[in-house]
């Protein structure tokens, strides 16, 4: 068979191939594993629900070129770019959404700390750089000019929640054009509607849920936020908040939650989304910055390292969809009186 390395390669066989080389690759296609174990992680899903149907055994290969895909060329130029920098496994997780060369151990201290989402590219990070492009450039087609760039920015990374975001983009720069005066909420579903039209699989993606939950739940909560004045005050309620509406999520992929990374996001969601983050972007451009983005990494890992033995966890048994249901009903309510959270609570705990 041929493989086109810019595809995803999992190999300790493989080795000095370069993103983009083209392949010929001897071996045995055979099916994943499937365990009759109840609730057990089923890889065989896991890879099914991604149009993976096959495992290949390699035996030999040869390289026979390279593509000359442009998506590919700049995925390879960005990868020779940070390879060589001290910063390279967390700039390929926050530039290319490959976490894969970070250390494991570094990453059982985030999961355990309520904080791995994020590092994956996330809507949170595309609306900083949305942010930053629009401060940046001027002109008057400038929101088309965003757009070519966010479509070359998924096809370099195949993101969810980018496309998300591009799809939301798209519907809202349409309804403005068209004076169809859709509010975000309608947007939103519209968007998911399309989503789930062109790529069916998501259904099945942990990030489009939490994506689309988060998303949508603090695009209702924000209006209850407008008259607090207080930015401490309003950034607790909104982290309270967003970690109760991602509390199925969580349980559904963990089966536990910590009660505590509601204060550890307030500490490391401005560290990462404000600081690390537009460095990172910065130090590809710039690899002169890669020290001071090392040196903020290691203060990072440092405090995750103190922190992940300071935790309350609970451990939960496996969520049913009716409890999903309710739970949600409840906190809806709950964002509109008050008084229902201490209800909420109260059943949260019970189950």
């Amino acid at each position: 068979m041929t493989l086109d390395c810019g595809e995803q390669l999992e190999s300790n066989k493989i080795e000095n191939v370069k993103i983009g080389n083209i392949l010929r690759i001897n071996g045995i296609l055979n099916e994943y594993q499937e365990y009759k174990n109840i609730n057990i992680f089923s890889y065989k899903e896991y890879q099914n629900n991604k149009d993976i149907f096959y495992k290949l055994n390699i035996e030999s290969y040869e390289v026979l070129g390279t593509s000359n895909k442009l998506i590919l060329n700049i995925r390879r130029i960005i990868y020779e770019r940070i390879k060589k920098l001290q910063s390279y496994n967390y700039l390929k997780a926050f530039i290319l959404g490959d976490k894969n060369d970070i250390e494991r151990n570094e990453l059982n201290n985030y999961k355990t700390l309520g904080i791995v989402h994020l590092f994956a590219i996330s809507g949170m990070h595309m609306s900083l750089l949305v942010e930053i492009f629009n401060k940046i450039i001027k002109t008057k087609r400038k929101e088309y000019i965003l757009l070519v760039f966010l479509i070359i920015y998924y096809k370099l990374i195949e993101a969810i929640s980018l496309l998300r975001c591009i799809i939301f983009y798209i519907v809202k720069i349409v309804n403005d054009k068209m004076k169809l005066n859709y509010n975000n909420e309608k947007i939103i579903i519209i968007s998911l509607l399309i989503l789930l039209i062109i790529k069916p699989n998501s259904l099945f993606n942990v990030g489009f849920y939490y994506s689309f939950i988060i998303s949508s739940g603090i695009i209702l909560f924000n209006k209850k936020l407008i008259d607090i004045k207080s930015k401490l005050l309003k950034s607790i309620i909104m982290s309270t908040f967003i970690f109760l509406i991602s509390i199925p999520v969580n349980i559904y992929q963990n089966y536990e939650i910590n009660l505590l990374s509601i204060v550890y996001n307030m500490i490391f969601i401005p560290l990462i989304s404000f600081i690390i983050f537009p460095l990172s972007i910065i130090t590809t451009i710039l690899p002169i910055l890669d020290t001071v983005l090392k040196i903020l990494l290691d203060i990072m890992i440092y405090i995750s390292n103190i922190l992940k033995d300071i935790n309350i966890l609970l451990i939960f048994r496996k969520i049913n969809i009716i409890y999903i249901i309710i739970y949600y009903f409840l906190l809806f309510i709950a964002i509109y009186n008050y008084k229902m959270i201490y209800i909420f609570l109260i059943l949260l705990m019970f189950h």
